[in-house]
Order: structure tokens, then sequence, then C-alpha cells
């Protein structure tokens, strides 16, 4: 691509290449990787600690991993 050329094999016009990185970035890009985040970040803070504690339980298998998570859900628990 040494004469200035940005489309590739699979587009055959800088204009189609353009629009299909654009479409990419749309869904793949750092503002859909932070969309997703704020997404995931909702859901999760809508979850009491009970409830946390069966999600990592399901994900993770009864009592492995994430040991300070659990912990700091337990004392929440323990607290309320």
């Amino acid at each position: 691509m040494s004469d200035g050329k940005k489309f590739s094999r699979r587009h055959t016009t800088n204009e189609a290449y353009e629009e299909a990185h654009g479409a990419y970035l749309t869904e793949h890009g750092v503002e859909a990787r932070e969309r997703k985040a704020d997404e995931r970040e909702k859901i999760r803070d809508a979850r009491s600690p009970k409830e946390q504690l069966a999600v990592l339980d399901k994900r993770l298998g009864s009592d492995k991993g994430a040991r300070k998570e659990r912990a700091r859900l337990q004392a929440l628990i323990d607290k309320s």
C-alpha cells in the first residue's frame, strides 16, 4: 500500500473501506466497549449481595475464585 491507498483486497474503494471500518468501530470501538461495560454495571448494581454471590457461584463454581469479592459481599450480607 505504498501508493497511498487505504483499501484492502476486500474493499475496492476507499469509501467502502471507510464505511466498513466505521461500522466495525461502531460495534467494537472504545465507545461501544464503554457502553457495554456501563450496561453490565447497571445490571450488576441492580443485584443484591445474595444474588451476586449466586451469580459468582454459577459462573465460577461454589466457593471458587473471587475471594475478595465474596468476602466483601458476605460482609454486606452480615451487616444487613
